[in-house]
């Protein structure tokens, strides 16, 4: 047997195992005993870093709370290099100010200027116009310092006035000139995953709720994208840029539902939806329904619940687009399940997660932790796995797959892949998210931001991670309207202590009893809790607590006599740091 402690010579001389390597993460595939020592039975809230194991950051608010639920964000880069954070959330479309830190509400159909200054206090706003404003809307007008006081219309607005619920704020003024805008009105639905992209010879930000009609905004306004079909009466599932063209998928035209619909506009114009290479495609090769698509290399991939097709240009022989189909079975569980990774995809399946390279094969890579996701015994909440999402944090080589644990409706609960080390781990989180978004920091941290004492600090001054233009995640929660950021400065899920935890694998001794001695290694931490299990973690028996303010060596004594053995680790310091481990044992009957 490969993986049993292994007996130097026949006598009962004091032995030594050490897992000296802690890389190979989670494996719960192969039998306890059988996984290599430097797999673990479980690892929760921790990272592998560079053959150290060591506690996960966590978050912090970003901005402030927003009304309804927040889906996803997504940084627009324009042609000229400027950018623009919006949020998009189950009510409304919002704009980041970052010099005043405030999510703001995008101009919807509406918009006109203040003619007067109203002061804190005043409920009453003269404006240039009305038109367009109706008896509770939801509208945003600009104060004095930048930020923009959203409330509602209160009454039905009349002349050049126009009535808010909630007065100008104390010690702030709306000054004349400023501007009043209506919010953009959407109703999202949590079952529906947001799906957006950029035009950028339009210079446009596009997106989805799979609710409402799919949406433009050009950097002042965002309303419906022009002349869709059915005289504008159109919705989608998802969409996506795809040789200049805009594609809608799974689509609802005029009241009639087309799931298999590939619909595109004319290349390089997203507002013509009838002439050149304009069209729809119906894939008809099977009856389960488009999710979403993706381009890979030349090809644009439809991605469905069962199948996955690849289309591409051909433009010739009265042949605009032409789609094949490449995999029967299989597709995805999720219309975010898809993380684009240049000249490959992976993919969130029904059965394992793949790597897709647009042929006739799916190469899965979940197999190590199949049980917890696919398996009878799963971790996951099978009829919300359509609420999962997935994508590629770059500065961590890593791939993060987000899906609701079995009691929960959203995300709380994220497998990581290290592409590097090919490993993975499971993190729990205090909240639960939507979605998720990427943002590059506008500014450097200064010292101030700081979160606790010089000593609580686990990283390093002046690195990347604190540098304007480093990159930062973005979760979506589904409570509160809030936006957190994830970073490497956190220590905590916005205040929630981060426990971790790790197993190892099962160390046998099939033909022998041996007697535990010593438990030794090199570890980082504050009240770490070290135990080990007889039973295949049954039932557990404390070996000590260690306290090490640098990482240095630790030792405890327990003696114990058993043929099988694991130990587990866990704690909440967020500086806990494991280097490697060791533990000391001796026959206790011969072989």
């Amino acid at each position: 047997m490969p993986y049993e402690l292994k007996v130097d010579n026949e006598k009962e001389t004091r032995q030594k195992t050490t897992i000296q390597k802690i890389v190979g993460g989670l494996n719960l595939l192969d039998r306890e005993d059988q996984i290599d020592p430097s797999e673990m039975l479980r690892l929760k809230n921790l990272r592998l870093d560079r053959g150290k194991m060591i506690q996960d950051t966590g978050y912090v608010a970003f901005a402030d709370a927003i009304l309804g639920t927040p889906q996803a964000d997504y940084q627009f880069f324009k042609k000229t290099g400027v950018s623009e954070l919006m949020l998009v959330t189950t009510v409304s479309l919002y704009r980041y100010n970052s010099v005043v830190d405030q999510w703001q509400y995008v101009k919807g159909t509406a918009g006109t200027t203040l003619t007067a200054q109203a002061n804190a206090g005043a409920t009453s706003l003269a404006v240039v116009s009305i038109a367009g404003f109706s008896n509770g809307d939801k509208v945003g007008v600009t104060l004095d310092d930048g930020t923009q006081h959203r409330t509602t219309v209160n009454g039905v607005p009349a002349g050049t006035t126009i009535v808010i619920l909630d007065a100008i704020p104390a010690g702030r003024n709306a000054p004349n000139g400023a501007a009043l805008v209506r919010a953009v009105v959407l109703g999202g639905n949590l079952d529906k995953l947001v799906s957006m992209d950029t035009i950028p010879s339009h210079d446009w930000f596009v997106f989805t709720n799979g609710v409402d009609k799919p949406k433009r905004y050009d950097g002042t306004d965002c309303v419906d994208i022009p002349n869709l079909p059915s005289g504008g009466n159109t919705i989608c599932i998802a969409l996506r840029l795809y040789n200049k063209a805009l594609f809608l998928f799974n689509t609802l035209e005029g009241g009639t539902a087309f799931p298999q619909r590939a619909r595109r506009s004319d290349i390089g114009d997203p507002t013509n939806w009838t002439t050149g290479t304009a069209g729809f495609d119906d894939l008809y090769d099977g009856s389960d329904f488009i999710l979403t698509g993706e381009v890979l290399g030349p090809y644009l991939v439809v991605y469905r619940e069962r199948s996955i097709e690849r289309g591409e240009f051909i433009g010739q022989g009265g042949v605009n687009y032409f789609f094949q189909s490449m995999i029967k079975g299989e597709g995805v569980c999720s219309s975010s399940g898809i993380v684009d990774m240049g000249d490959y995809h992976v993919i969130l399946g029904n059965a394992n997660i793949y790597e897709y390279r647009a042929g006739f094969d799916l190469d899965p890579i979940g197999d190590k932790i199949w049980p917890t996701l696919f398996g009878p015994s799963a971790n996951v909440n099978p009829s919300m796995r359509r609420r999962g999402f997935a994508f590629f944090v770059e500065e961590l080589n890593e791939i993060w797959f987000f899906l609701p644990t079995a009691l929960s409706s959203n995300c709380d609960r994220l497998l990581r892949y290290n592409i590097s080390e090919e490993n993975w781990a499971e993190r729990i989180f205090a909240h639960k998210f939507t979605g998720y978004g990427f943002y590059i920091k506008q500014t450097t941290l200064d010292w101030a931001s700081l979160i606790g004492d010089w000593a609580a600090q686990t990283w390093f001054w002046g690195t990347a991670t604190t540098q304007e233009d480093s990159p930062t995640t973005h979760l979506t929660a589904d409570t509160g309207g809030q936006v957190y950021e994830y970073n490497y400065i956190a220590n905590s899920d916005a205040g929630a202590a981060i426990s971790f935890i790790f197993e190892t694998k099962d160390f046998l001794m099939s033909e022998a009893l041996i007697r535990l001695d010593t438990i030794e290694g090199f570890l980082r931490g504050t009240n770490v809790l070290v135990e080990y299990s007889l039973n295949e973690g049954s039932s557990w028996v404390s070996v000590g607590t260690v306290s090490n303010s640098t990482n240095t060596k630790f030792l405890l004594g327990k003696q114990e006599v058993t043929q099988r053995i694991r130990f587990r680790f866990s704690g909440s310091d967020p500086q806990f740091m494991l280097t490697f481990f060791e533990f000391y044992w001796k026959l206790e009957t011969p072989r």
